[in-house]
C-alpha cells in the first residue's frame, strides 16, 4: 500500500476512500488470480505481463492504471528502456520494472 494516505474531511471523501479500497481489492484479486493460473497450468511457462497499479498521488487524489511489467535484459536496448523508466537509478539485469499504459486523455 502507498505510504501516502487519503485525507478524509467530508462525507464525500469517505465515498472516495471506499472507491479507492475497491480499486485496491480489484488489483489484489487480479494479481492473485494471475498467480493462481501461473501455479496451476502445467506444460508451459506462464508469466504476468500486465498488472493494475493503484496509488495515492496526493492526499486528495488517487489513480488506478494498467501497467506493463518490463524485464531488464542484458542488451543495450533493454538497458536504455530501463534508464528511461527509472532515471537516476542503477540498472540491474533481471530486474522487473513497470511502465504505465496510458489509454489517451483522462485514462486514469
Amino acid at each position: 500500500m502507498s505510504p501516502k494516505k487519503l485525507r478524509i474531511d467530508h462525507p464525500l471523501d469517505e465515498q472516495y476512500q471506499a472507491l479507492y479500497e475497491a480499486a485496491m481489492a480489484v488489483a489484489a484479486a487480479y494479481l492473485e488470480h494471475a498467480n493462481w493460473l501461473i501455479e496451476r497450468i502445467e506444460g508451459r511457462k506462464l508469466r504476468t505481463h500486465l498488472m493494475i497499479s493503484v496509488r495515492v498521488k496526493t492526499p486528495t487524489c488517487w489513480v488506478a492504471t494498467w501497467i506493463k511489467k518490463v524485464n531488464v535484459k542484458d542488451t543495450e536496448k533493454s538497458r536504455s528502456v530501463a534508464k528511461k523508466l527509472r532515471p537516476g537509478s542503477p540498472v540491474r539485469i533481471g530486474q522487473n520494472l513497470t511502465a504505465e499504459m496510458p489509454k489517451g486523455e483522462g485514462f486514469t
